[in-house]
């Protein structure tokens, strides 16, 4: 029974996907401040060649916010540019169905569930009508990014490399988008706090069992 469940909630998941690559096809990046902002910044950076001109495109700040970082418009520009030689939003558009599945595997990865859970998670997000109204926005990468950190907090004890993921993870997303830097002060001072709590001797003991040695409780 839960094999079906599980099995259906992959399908949806999917469907969900392929319902956002339809809207995406039919209504290629366009929308409000894919338009003002990132893909301004995105076309500049393509033509001039220089990052600088992510930031010069509008010295007033009133529609292109240079204060936003330059990771999504960079990677818009440097898509297009290998694929078409130039600019184009068209060529761009098949990256937004990209990131939901991409987020909706990430967040079955950072859930510490059965399969059922995991392909709930996938579906949920996957779901968001977010992916449907905001299509080239920010938002889409700053969500991968701090979907694949969340997956790597409960590999911190078993993974050498998982802080190293988590800290990489962590600085994506401050350069795709100012909350990303909000998000990496939260983590730091999250595991800051369970790291004090783990030595003041206040959470159980995770040392691995080593095979054939005595078990000892506290």
């Amino acid at each position: 029974m839960t094999r079906a469940v599980a099995a259906a909630l992959w399908i949806l998941a999917g469907a969900a996907v392929l319902s956002v690559a339809l809207v995406a096809v039919r209504q290629p990046f366009g929308p409000g401040d894919y338009v003002a902002i990132w893909g301004l910044k995105a076309r500049a950076l393509e033509r001039t060649g220089d990052v600088a001109a992510i930031f010069r495109v509008d010295p007033a700040g009133t529609f292109s916010h240079p204060e936003y970082p330059p990771l999504w418009p960079a990677l818009l520009a440097s898509f297009s540019h290998f694929f078409a030689g130039r600019y184009d939003d068209l060529v761009v558009t098949p990256l937004w169905p990209l990131l939901v599945l991409g987020a909706a595997l990430l967040a079955a990865r950072a859930t510490s569930t059965p399969p059922w859970g995991r392909a709930l998670a996938a579906a949920a997000v996957a779901l968001l009508p977010y992916w449907k109204t905001d299509l080239g926005y920010a938002e889409g990468l700053l969500a991968v990014f701090l979907l694949a950190a969340l997956g790597e907090v409960p590999r911190l004890s078993s993974s050498r490399l998982a802080p190293a993921r988590l800290c990489l993870f962590l600085t994506l997303a401050a350069w795709t988008k100012q909350e990303g830097a909000v998000a990496a002060v939260v983590f730091a001072a999250a595991l800051a706090v369970v790291g004090y709590i783990a030595w003041r001797g206040y959470l159980p003991r995770t040392r691995p069992i080593v095979p054939g040695e005595p078990i000892t409780l506290d």
